[in-house]
């Protein structure tokens, strides 16, 4: 396009040149042998122009005429890059809908001619991976690495199988290749992290996350928690032999996160057996606020005198007014109400959450709440409220890949195997 430019600009002085030419004086002769020609200035410089545009209009022509194949060769290569990406879409759009058949059809009807299909290869493994063929997705994806801008694509996929099949050594070693590749790359460096925890391998932990970049409030979050679990785990080791190490370690894990409840847990448990209640209490009311859950709350309400249900029922009241919007806080003061007998105040608190929309009308819980606030129906409710109330005392901890659930934090999930895939399990 720069090159037609400047040529109708030369084009254009040599046009506006002869104009001024054709304008002045003179004439000259032109003698051949026996033949002359005598013409006007302008009227040859005019002519000598057009043999100019005649002579560049041939050398264009013929410089068209000599691409012409590499045209031809880029509009089929374009041609072939439009069908396969249309493939592509068509297979995604399959995956996406569950369609397997269809994806691994459409992915393979992708000309082979493609000069860089790994982004193809690594559509096919994650196919094959929710296929179960493990076997062909790796397979697909040792084509993936093959490709420099395809590779981190293709190891993300080898390590999610190696997860997924619960080989973490193996994961490790792609995970090591991956850092080579991509130095410091969160994902990969989180992943490392993972597995060196299940380890208890410190050292390449304080690595990790010293080199772990936090851009944004949520991975400076995400980072912070990482560290807590680091610190937590440390201070259950073996070789922590001495208490005062033990609570600062634990310290260092609530200054991260205040909302560890694993490490709040252990430090005010350590706390109450050293008789410190008034640091035992200022922690739980902080962990409570950030978040509530039942674990804090039954610690917190355990501390007041378990011979004076009307104290128990005061504390509920002061952590409903820390978090006056949590279901756990709540469903606390309508326990503790009901614990000591002072079924007026558990009926209004109830009215209360549902007016408010906390508690959903028709759980199980709220039913079995109403029908022991009923007078006349508390006895015969009495051992499913014991019951429901054993089922309060604490959050468990559920695996948010299988579904399994136990009293007692975990790095690896004991059903599954997972590494930190863990939620607090709802109450509801």
């Amino acid at each position: 396009m720069i090159r037609v430019i400047f040529f109708f600009i030369f084009l254009s002085i040599c046009v506006g040149f002869g104009l001024w030419i054709s304008g002045q004086p003179g004439s000259f002769i032109i003698s051949w042998g026996d033949y002359e020609f005598q013409s006007h200035l302008g009227l040859f410089f005019t002519f000598l122009l057009l043999l100019v545009i005649l002579f560049s209009s041939i050398w264009l022509f013929i410089r068209w005429l000599w691409k012409i194949p590499s045209i031809l060769k880029h509009a089929l290569k374009v041609k072939a890059y439009k069908k396969s990406f249309k493939l592509f879409v068509q297979s995604l759009e399959a995956y996406s809908s569950k369609d397997f058949s269809t994806a691994f059809k459409k992915i393979r009807a992708i000309p082979s001619r493609i000069k860089d299909p790994g982004l193809f290869f690594w559509l096919e493994s994650k196919i094959a991976k929710e296929s179960n063929d493990l076997k062909l997705s790796i397979e697909c994806c040792n084509h993936v690495i093959e490709s420099p801008s395809s590779a981190f694509l293709g190891y993300h996929q080898l390590i999610k199988i190696a997860f997924k099949q619960r080989n973490y050594d193996k994961a490790l070693s792609y995970l090591n290749k991956a850092q080579e590749l991509y130095k410091n790359n969160p994902w990969v460096l989180k992943q490392s992290i993972k597995i060196y925890l299940k380890q208890s391998n410190w050292n390449p932990i304080h690595r990790s996350l010293k080199n772990l970049s936090a851009k944004t409030e949520e991975e400076e979050i995400e980072k912070n928690l990482l560290y807590a679990i680091l610190t937590y785990k440390q201070a259950l080791d073996k070789n922590i032999t001495t208490g005062a190490e033990k609570l600062k370690l634990l310290l260092y894990a609530i200054n991260y996160d205040p909302g560890f409840i694993p490490a709040i847990e252990s430090y005010a448990k350590t706390l109450q057996e050293n008789k410190k209640d008034a640091h035992y209490q200022k922690l739980l009311e902080k962990t409570w606020k950030i978040k509530p859950s039942l674990n804090v709350a039954n610690l917190y309400i355990e501390s007041h005198l378990k011979e004076q249900p009307i104290e128990r029922f005061k504390a509920a009241q002061y952590l409903l007014k820390l978090a006056p919007y949590s279901t756990e806080s709540y469903l606390i003061v309508i326990q503790s109400a009901i614990d000591a007998n002072l079924k007026g105040e558990a009926k209004a608190f109830l009215k209360r959450a549902l007016d408010k929309n906390i508690f959903p009308e028709n759980a199980f819980f709220v039913k079995v709440l109403k029908a022991c606030l009923q007078k006349e129906s508390y006895l015969a409710h009495e051992n499913l409220w014991i019951f429901l109330r054993q089922s309060f005392e604490k959050n468990e901890w559920q695996c948010t890949e299988c579904d399994y659930f136990q009293e007692e934090w975990f790095i690896e999930c004991p059903s599954c195997q997972s590494l930190l895939q863990y939620k607090l399990k709802s109450i509801f």
